[in-house]
């Protein structure tokens, strides 16, 4: 982990009603979404919240705002 934290990242592909895991106690601070990794559905908009989780004492902060990102 980085210096006691990792990271939950949850993704809401194209059409979907609710967020999915994608990276559970991640890391590495990059990530592939694409055919070969991830949560890939197909072109369209995808939604993406993290939060931070304390190695230490099981401490989560809450969700980020969504950030967005659209594949064609």
């Amino acid at each position: 982990s980085r210096g006691g934290y990792t990271f939950d990242v949850q993704v809401k592909p194209p059409g979907a009603a609710a967020y999915v895991n994608w990276q559970v106690g991640a890391t590495a601070t990059t990530g592939t979404l694409g055919p070969f990794g991830g949560p890939y559905s197909g072109p369209g908009t995808y939604r993406f919240r993290s939060r931070v989780l304390n190695t230490a004492n099981g401490d989560a902060s809450g969700y980020s705002p969504p950030t967005a990102i659209t594949l064609s």
